[in-house]
């Protein structure tokens, strides 16, 4: 029954031109931004803005719509610390001139209850230096902001390495989202890659409009279940989720904690914070969480998340909070 309705979407995707569905439209303009060396498709597909970048006062942005949204219409996790994780990242690059590549060390976000809708802004900044250890890591701050009210704020530590040899540095700059992007023809103009990503949207955005799960969580290939101890979530590490280099987005990967802390509670629990420490990369083909309920009071609850590898190799440790409702 799948493969059928695999097959039915790609000659439908072999036969068609370009769609009218603003989604899919969001997928091809994403693809043809992707060209661009130095960035990546998940960035791209949000629109990531770099609308300022100077060492005390960043802004990036994203607009929350349906491609990005959950069940209640707030970002998805994915999406709200994708921006967080790139918005402190942006920080560090605009203090430190060199062309360099960041790694993740850790990320802490304290949520306020307000919701992630409408235009989110992340105001961050550099923080400097930690001072007396071996290699350079340099610290940051995020504050982020849904319809103007306070959403979250964070911090994170990043590793700063060489560039590698024929790497590009991401281009940092305003996404003008009302500006016309010239659209590849599904049909003809895809490459083999592209193609692939832009299949899955056609094949996940029907099956959202079914029900179930947004739109967002099947393209990213993102599930979770309840557990006799807590929950379990994967999350398929292909191209839709995936740096330049082939591995899993930092941002997405903490929304798989998120999502698989969520899982593990009752739904009336709010999340109201989150420390996650960056081990190793996530890579194909699939990343798995398993979440652990620590501690469940009457009014705050606790939650361990640990993601692996298929290989059973250690990539996060997390550890949130919740509040009753």
């Amino acid at each position: 029954m799948e493969t059928a309705f695999v097959r039915s979407m790609e000659n439908a995707v072999m036969a068609s031109s370009l769609p009218n569905d603003p989604i899919l439209r969001r997928v091809l303009g994403g693809l043809m931004r992707n060209r661009v060396p130095g960035y990546h498709f998940a960035g791209n597909f949000l629109q990531v803005s770099f609308e300022r970048m100077t060492p005390a006062d960043c802004l990036t942005t994203i607009d929350v719509g349906p491609h990005c949204a959950d069940p209640s219409g707030q970002a998805a996790a994915g999406a709200l610390c994708l921006l967080a994780d790139m918005a402190l990242a942006s920080g560090v690059r605009a203090a430190i001139p060199q062309h360099v590549r960041l790694a993740t060390v850790n990320m802490q976000l304290q949520f306020t209850g307000a919701p992630a809708v409408d235009r989110l802004e992340a105001h961050s900044g550099f923080e400097g230096m930690v001072q007396g250890v071996a290699g350079k890591q340099s610290i940051s701050r995020v504050t982020i902001l849904g319809g103007g009210r306070p959403v979250c704020f964070g911090s994170g530590t990043f590793m700063v390495l060489p560039m590698p040899a024929g790497a590009t540095v991401p281009p940092m700059r305003p996404v003008d989202p009302q500006a016309p992007v010239d659209l590849p023809d599904p049909a003809s103009e895809l490459q083999a890659h592209e193609a692939q990503i832009y299949l899955r949207a056609r094949r996940m955005l029907a099956l959202a409009r079914r029900g179930g799960a947004p739109f967002i969580e099947r393209f990213w290939g993102l599930r979770t279940r309840k557990t006799t101890t807590g929950a379990s979530g994967s999350l398929e590490a292909g191209q839709q989720v995936g740096n330049r280099v082939g591995h899993v987005q930092g941002g997405i990967l903490a929304g798989l904690v998120t999502n698989t802390a969520r899982a593990a509670l009752p739904q009336n629990w709010t999340l109201s914070s989150m420390a996650l420490t960056f081990l190793s990369p996530g890579h194909a083909p699939r990343v798995s969480a398993r979440a652990r309920v620590v501690h469940q009071g009457r009014s705050t609850a606790v939650v361990q998340v640990e993601v692996f590898n298929q290989d059973r190799r250690r990539v996060m440790q997390g550890l949130t909070t919740h509040t009753a409702g």
